[in-house]
């Protein structure tokens, strides 16, 4: 009997088909899991450093009187835990949706050295813990100042806290 004279190419692959399950056993190790954390990605900002509060709230203040709503004013900055809290809070769309029915809001870099610093100083908002808060009615006139904590304390609570906080400053439609 002649032996069986496979080509070159032929004999690679009946030897990766005869071998690979063998070597695959003996060569594979249970993977590892990753130990190491992935890099992480910065947030993106919710306040703008490089506007000047105190122009966006004065035309903000025109846009409510116009459309008949209150002025929602967020002061907080970008790396503060509780303003992240606040806005998460305030963007879930199950209450985003009746919160801009009732505000126009506008969020303002509270750093007292930064381009909104006037505006900071003009409403004692240096030092003060953040996020803070001032409503405006239609008018323009300031009605609510919340500038003690009260949105952090909320936050900590979580974000139904929150939600409720702001939704207690809505106005209830007549009856």
């Amino acid at each position: 009997m002649k032996p069986i004279r496979f080509s070159s190419s032929a004999a690679l692959i009946v030897a990766a088909t005869l071998l690979a399950p063998a070597a695959i056993a003996q060569t594979s190790k249970p993977a590892k899991p990753a130990t190491k954390k992935a890099p992480s990605q910065p947030l993106p900002p919710i306040y703008d450093t490089d506007v000047l509060g105190a122009a966006v709230m004065d035309h903000s203040l025109q846009v409510a009187a116009q459309v008949n709503r209150r002025l929602f004013v967020n002061f907080g900055t970008n790396d503060c835990k509780a303003c992240r809290s606040v806005n998460k809070a305030i963007h879930d769309p199950s209450f985003y949706e009746f919160f801009v029915a009732q505000f126009v809001p506008v969020f303002i870099d509270a750093d007292p050295k930064g381009k909104s610093a006037a505006i900071i100083e003009r409403f004692e908002l240096a030092g003060v813990k953040l996020p803070a808060v001032l409503i405006f009615d239609p008018k323009g006139r300031l009605v609510e100042t919340a500038k003690s904590g009260e949105l952090a304390a909320a936050a900590a609570k979580g974000p139904g806290d929150v939600q409720a906080w702001i939704a207690a400053r809505f106005v209830k439609p007549e009856e």
